[in-house]
This record gives structure tokens, sequence and C-alpha cells, in this order.
């Protein structure tokens, strides 16, 4: 096999040797190489690859041949694709690795380690390794605070949160609009508008405002908490602050109708949506139909249904068929 010269250009080297990694999940291709990469073309490729198997087989074989400290940069690229592939076990292993090394683990380290343990459920391991960083003396940032603010607020864990909030505050801390939509759906989920005034109050020290997925994040905890009270009122909330719903948005809130069976809150909204021209989807128009045969609305489910048939792309579908023979049925029956 011709070498390829360690001084040629990153893409080079890349474009040479990433078909080889593609084809084959063994390192044969990379030993025969007789010209190894420099660390630069190294970060370069090992960046581009994209399952989390060919990541550690690279990272591995550049480990084994020695051709340069192993810096904290080819760690944090592998272990976030071995988040990627929810491999905590492997993440956790590299960790350990490490701290025998003496690479000194940094925030976007702990950050990976905690987000990856939440995807993989392990909520009980990021609370562990959030206390070994805190042992090392590393102050978190802001990535790392939202991470494990995320980690306590799924496991109910609310003066935890706001603990680690507070302490983060007095650090200098300055939340970012994703640690408050933590605060805010952890907020939801228990039903607390009392907190969710707290982070709104929060957020308007910082000269943050709520965003779309703000609300229809709180819209939607709030009526899978049964307070459905509150989630018309923070809707109307949005539009006074001059943000349109989306389809997200609008679908929490009619899933809150449906629940509490408001019919007319339900269709009050249905005409609204066609008078602003808001966006609409199929599970929306499905939300619509299943309420009215709830309720028995035969007039009303026509004229929903007959807009979907209407309309470009959203044509009824097999739910929406159902909805409607359940209410004739209900009707002959």
């Amino acid at each position: 096999m011709v070498g390829i010269s360690p001084d040629r250009d990153g893409n080079s080297f890349r474009a040479y040797l990433l078909p080889h990694i593609r084809l084959r999940l063994s390192t044969t291709i990379l030993e025969e190489n007789p010209l190894p990469p420099t660390r630069e073309n190294a970060i370069l490729l090992i960046n581009s690859l994209r399952t989390w198997q060919k990541t550690l087989l690279f990272f591995n074989w550049i480990k084994n041949q020695n051709l340069f400290p192993m810096e904290i940069i080819f760690y944090n690229v592998t272990m976030k694709s071995l988040r990627f592939g929810r491999q905590f076990q492997l993440v956790e292993n590299l960790a350990f690795e490490m701290i025998d090394h003496g690479v000194e683990l940094d925030n976007i380290t702990y950050s990976i380690i905690f987000t990856c343990a939440k995807r993989c459920n392990l909520f009980d391991k990021a609370l562990e390794w959030f206390e070994r960083m805190y042992e090392t003396g590393l102050m978190p940032n802001g990535v790392t605070y939202s991470a494990i603010l995320d980690v306590y607020a799924n496991l109910g864990k609310v003066k935890e949160v706001m603990s680690l909030y507070a302490r983060g505050r007095a650090s200098g801390w300055k939340p970012d609009s994703n640690a408050f939509g933590v605060l805010g759906k952890m907020f939801g989920e228990f039903g607390d508008y009392d907190g969710i005034k707290y982070v709104l109050e929060e957020m308007n020290s910082l000269g943050l405002k709520p965003n779309l997925i703000f609300y229809s994040t709180l819209i939607d905890a709030f009526g899978k908490a049964k307070k459905p009270a509150v989630a018309p009122r923070l809707f109307e909330e949005m539009l006074k602050s001059d943000i349109e719903p989306d389809k997200r948005t609008l679908t929490a809130l009619c899933k809150t109708y449906g629940k509490e069976r408001w019919g007319e809150d339900a269709l009050e909204l249905w005409w609204r949506i066609k008078s602003k021209g808001w966006p609409m989807d199929f599970i929306l128009y499905n939300i619509l139909l299943s309420m009215c045969a709830d309720l028995g609305l035969e007039e009303e489910a026509e004229g929903i249904f007959e807009d979907m048939k209407g309309s470009a792309n959203l044509k009824p579908d097999s739910w929406s068929y159902t909805a409607m023979l359940n209410i004739y049925l209900c009707k002959w029956g």
C-alpha cells in the first residue's frame, strides 16, 4: 500500500483513510500504512467517524501506536460518540482511564458523563460522578450545571435542584434558557405554579425572555400534572409576549382540553387556529375529532373532517375515520 505523508494536509489524509475504515472494522488497514498520522490529522479523522464502534477502534489504535500523548480532546471526542450510542460503561471506563493516566477531566468530560448516564437511565451514576467532580475542586460551568440539574429534576429531587441552583448562582453562574427550561418542566410536572412564577422572575432578572419551547414544555407539563386551568393561562401569557404557537404548543393545549372534556374550549381553540392561520398536523386534527366523538359533537366533527379533506397534506387517516365512525355509531346505537 502506498503511504501517506504526515505533512500532507488533513483533508487529503482523511479523504484517503476514512473510506478504508468505513469498509473494514479492523486495525489491519491502519497498520499497513507505514507513515502514521500526525496529531492534527488524527483529530480530524476521529471527529469524522460516524459510529461509536469506529471511533473507539481508531482511538484505541492511536493510543496503542504511542505516537503522541493522548490528550483530553481525544477522550472527549470518543466519549461523545459513545454517548450517542448509549454506551455508558465504556464512557465510564475511559473516565477511569483518564484518572489513572493523569489526564484531568474538564467540564466537557463531566457533562458528557452526566448526559450519557441520563440517556441510559443511570441517574445515580450521574450523581456519583457529580460528587467526584466536586471532590476534585473543579467548578461546574453553565453546561455542566444544566446537565446535572436535569438529572436531579428527572429524579424528582426538587430540594436538591433548588439547592444546586442557589449554589451555582452564588458562585456567579448565569443560567441560560436551557437551565430555566429544566426548572420550568420540573415545576410544571409537579403542578407548582408558584415555582413557575419564580422561574419567570429569575429569567426576568437576568434579562431572559421565555421562548416558544419554554412555554410549550410548561403547557404540556401542567396538562400531564392534571392542572388544566394553568395551561390556557400560560398559553395566553405566551400570546401576550408576541410568541406565536407551533403545532407542539397547540397539540399540548388541545390534549389538556380533551382529557378534561372541555369541548367548548377545544372548539374555540380550533376556530382561533383557523382564523389566525396557525399550523395544524394529524395529531391535532385527530385529537379534536376524538374529543368530538367522546362528546357526541357530530356537526363540529364533520366540519373538522371536511377541513382535513380539503387540506393539501393532511388528508384523513385511519384514526380520523375511526373517530367519525364512533360518532355515527353512537348516534345510531
